[in-house]
């Protein structure tokens, strides 16, 4: 009897310890963490589910180490992770991630060294790599480069055509045809222009080779004999020496003086020879402020007129028959010519004292029937006078 009793109790014990881990295993599986799992484990270690548990913290641990690894991305994260896990199914993409990375840190300073070898030497290494074709490109850049330099540094027609043979898309091309022009072509022709030394050669040769490897010589040469006709147009202080030197150096530098003096010279012989008086013009307005003038001038002839101002700056104007029309000029002292492509017609000359303000002045032709026909021109201040459009204005350094 009493043995009956022992064995309902144990098996009541059981029936109660099976119900107590189904229940916690239950509550593990739900929440499936490895806390749990391992709360699971300490309290049931020997129970019916106990090696289903040991199995998914395994995989849990795994997991969390992966996580790990992933996060930190480096050769050592994946490292540590073969390490805990070498049996892992992913202890393969783990060991490739490493070499990624060490591709990837060895492209790097491949790229920061940039030389020839450098890239020879990623290439060895890693022939297969995501970068192979673009280490590939920079090596021949790179070799395309070297020999372009060294064909440069023997500068021979021989290097220059091997050189496009070998590279027909380089972008070095069109500059080895270029240099081959330069020596077939452009030298022979600059060794007969140094010989000719003359200056029209030079701008002959400058105006068909302009950015050729002797256009800065060329230019140099130019402004050499620039220099040296100005300075003899200069000695000379002639009308023709400066109208020679315009005509051979159009765009000189010194074509402004030129034209200058010309009219300094052309005032000074009008002067000289018989002429005309010609009273100063009447100012309309005065601007105190201002360190110019506007000359406001009314040809009212059939002719065309010339005026000139002989000052601190010198130049001539041109007025066409009944033009109405102004100019600006510097305010100072001036000498002025006035003259018209007519036969009998002397010309007029005058001083003018330029302050700072508008003046206006018409100018007209009258024939003398009493002397002749003496045919004369006059002018006549205008106290009242529109502005007319502006045709020559100063440097803005006047202003």
């Amino acid at each position: 009897m009493m043995k009956s009793i022992y064995i309902l109790i144990g098996l009541l014990f059981s029936q109660f310890g099976c119900s107590g881990s189904k229940e916690a295993w239950d509550n593990a599986r739900r929440t499936d963490t490895i806390y749990s799992y391992e709360q699971f484990l300490e309290e049931y270690p020997n129970s019916d589910f106990s090696n289903e548990a040991r199995n998914i913290l395994d995989k849990l641990y795994e997991k969390r180490a992966w996580d790990k690894a992933r996060l930190g991305d480096n050769i050592s994260s994946y490292e540590e992770f073969i390490i805990l896990f070498p049996q892992s199914e992913l202890k393969k993409t783990a060991l490739e991630r490493i070499n990624e990375i060490k591709i990837d840190k060895f492209w790097e300073q491949t790229r920061k060294i940039n030389t020839i070898d450098s890239y020879n030497d990623f290439l060895l290494l890693y022939p297969n790599s995501k970068y192979e074709t673009i280490a590939k490109e920079k090596l021949n850049t790179l070799i395309e480069w070297k020999n372009w330099d060294e064909v440069l540094l023997k500068n021979s027609l021989k290097d220059f055509y091997n050189f496009i043979s070998n590279y027909p898309q380089s972008k070095y091309v069109e500059i080895a045809k270029s240099k081959i022009k330069e020596i077939e072509e452009i030298k022979p022709l600059w060794e007969k222009v140094v010989k000719s030394n003359s200056v029209e050669k030079y701008r002959e040769f400058l105006q068909k080779y302009p950015f050729s490897l002797y256009s800065d010589l060329a230019k140099s040469k130019i402004k050499e004999f620039e220099k040296l006709d100005w300075e003899n147009a200069k000695n000379k202080n002639t009308i023709s020496s400066y109208k020679s030197f315009i005509e051979r150096h159009p765009t000189s530098y010194y074509r402004e003086d030129a034209e200058s003096k010309i009219v300094d010279l052309e005032v000074k012989k009008i002067f000289e020879s018989e002429h005309g008086y010609l009273p100063p013009s009447t100012k309309t307005k005065t601007y105190t402020e201002r360190r110019y003038s506007v000359m406001n001038i009314y040809n009212d002839t059939k002719y065309d007129m010339t005026l000139r101002y002989s000052g601190i700056e010198s130049f001539k104007i041109i007025f066409k028959p009944k033009e109405k029309s102004a100019f600006e000029i510097v305010n100072g002292n001036y000498k002025v010519t006035a003259s018209v492509n007519a036969i009998n017609v002397i010309d007029y000359a005058g001083t003018e004292e330029i302050d700072g303000g508008d003046y206006s002045v018409t100018y007209y032709i009258t024939h003398d029937i009493s002397k002749n026909d003496d045919t004369k021109w006059h002018y006549v201040d205008e106290s009242e006078v529109p502005s007319y459009p502006i045709k020559r204005r100063i440097s803005s350094k006047f202003k």
